[in-house]
C-alpha cells in the first residue's frame, strides 16, 4: 500500500477515528556483542555455537517477524498469548505495516501509527520468550505525515532509538519525539510502557471517561471532551503550585453535580482522588501525559489539522 493509504487506515478508539499518521519503528538488540563474547563459558565458546546463535537470531528477525505481522502471536507449543491492543479493543486483522528491513539484529518498520505501537509490544514480548529473557532490544517510534521523506523518518526514528539505548540498562522504548504534534521525547522501560502507561493510565482514562467521539450513554462514566483533554495535557506538561491549583480546579469542574447517578458520583470521586495523586508524582504525571496523548491521537478525526 502507498504510505498515504497506510496512514489513513489507522483506527484509534474507533474504526473510523484516529489521527492519520504513519508510525516508524527502529529497533536494535541491546548488548549483542557482549552476548556473543560472554554468553558462553570458555569451554563452550566455539565458532559452531556462535554461528548457531547468529542463525537463531536471524530466524526471528527474518522469519518469525512475518508471522507476528500477520497477527500470529503464538509460536510452536504456545496458546495463551494475545495481540497487544493499545485501546483494549479486540484485534482480528493482520497488522497494517511494511517491513522495510529486518535482519541480523535490527528492524525498520513503517505502518499505521497504532499498529506500529502495538506490533512493537508484540515483537518485544515474542523476543523475550524466544530468548528466554536473556536478550532484549530497545526501540524508537516516531509519528509522521505520509508525505514526510522516508530517509528523514529513518533518521529521526534512529535518534529516538538512541534515546532508548541511553537509558540505564537499555531495554526501553522512546516515542513521539519528532512527530508533528509532540516535540518531546518520552522514554520508558518496556514494562513501564506496557503496564503503567497503557495497562494502568490509559485504561483508567478509557474506563472512567466517556469521550465525545464515542457517543456512549453509559451513566457510570464522566463526559470529557477533546477540549478538556487538551487542557489536561497542558497542565500535565508543567508543574508548580500555580499549576497544581489549576489542575485541582480542572478536577473540580468535572463534578457531575448532586443530581448525577450514584455510579457517576462514585466515578468522579475515584477520578478526582486518582488523578490528583498521579499529578503530584513526577513519574505518574509523565505516564499520564503520554496516556492522554495516546487518547487524543485515538480521538482525532481524519484530516484534522495539528494543534
Amino acid at each position: 500500500m502507498e504510505f498515504e493509504t497506510l496512514s489513513a487506515l489507522s483506527s484509534g478508539l474507533s474504526p473510523s477515528g484516529g489521527i492519520s499518521r504513519l508510525g516508524v519503528l527502529r529497533a536494535d538488540v541491546d548488548n549483542l556483542g557482549a552476548a556473543f563474547l560472554a554468553g558462553f563459558p570458555d569451554r563452550y565458546t566455539t565458532l559452531t555455537r556462535m554461528a548457531a546463535l547468529s542463525r537463531q537470531l536471524s530466524l526471528f528477525f527474518k522469519h518469525d517477524i512475518n508471522a507476528l505481522c500477520r497477527g500470529e502471536v503464538n509460536g510452536i507449543g504456545e496458546q495463551d498469548h494475545v495481540k497487544f491492543s493499545l485501546f483494549h479493543t479486540p484485534k482480528k486483522e493482520a497488522r497494517k505495516v511494511h517491513i522495510i528491513y529486518s535482519g541480523g539484529d535490527d528492524i525498520f518498520l513503517v505502518g499505521s501509527w497504532d499498529d506500529i505501537l502495538e506490533l512493537a509490544v508484540d515483537l518485544y514480548r515474542a523476543f523475550q520468550r524466544f530468548t528466554g529473557g536473556k536478550l532484549h532490544f530497545s526501540a524508537g517510534v516516531g509519528l509522521f505525515k505520509s508525505r514526510h521523506p522516508v530517509a528523514d523518518m529513518a533518521r529521526q526514528a534512529g535518534r529516538l532509538e538512541d534515546a532508548a539505548k541511553a537509558m540505564p540498562g537499555k531495554d526501553s522504548l522512546s516515542l513521539f519525539g519528532i512527530s508533528d504534534d509532540a516535540m518531546r521525547v518520552e522514554t520508558y522501560p518496556w514494562q513501564d510502557f506496557i503496564e503503567r502507561v497503557c495497562g494502568e493510565k490509559l485504561h483508567f482514562l478509557q474506563t472512567h471517561f466517556c469521550f465525545a467521539a464515542e457517543h456512549d450513554n453509559d451513566t457510570s462514566r464522566l463526559s470529557f471532551s477533546k477540549a478538556g483533554l487538551y487542557r489536561l495535557l497542558t497542565l500535565l506538561s508543567t508543574e508548580g503550585s500555580i499549576q497544581l491549583a489549576r489542575f485541582a480546579y480542572l478536577l473540580a469542574r468535572m463534578d457531575p453535580g448532586s443530581r448525577a447517578s450514584e455510579n457517576r458520583r462514585k466515578t468522579y470521586e475515584e477520578v478526582r482522588r486518582t488523578l490528583y495523586t498521579w499529578y503530584r508524582q513526577v513519574k505518574d504525571r509523565r505516564e499520564l501525559l503520554t496516556a492522554t496523548e495516546l487518547i487524543l491521537y485515538g480521538l482525532r478525526e481524519k484530516g484534522e489539522t495539528s494543534r
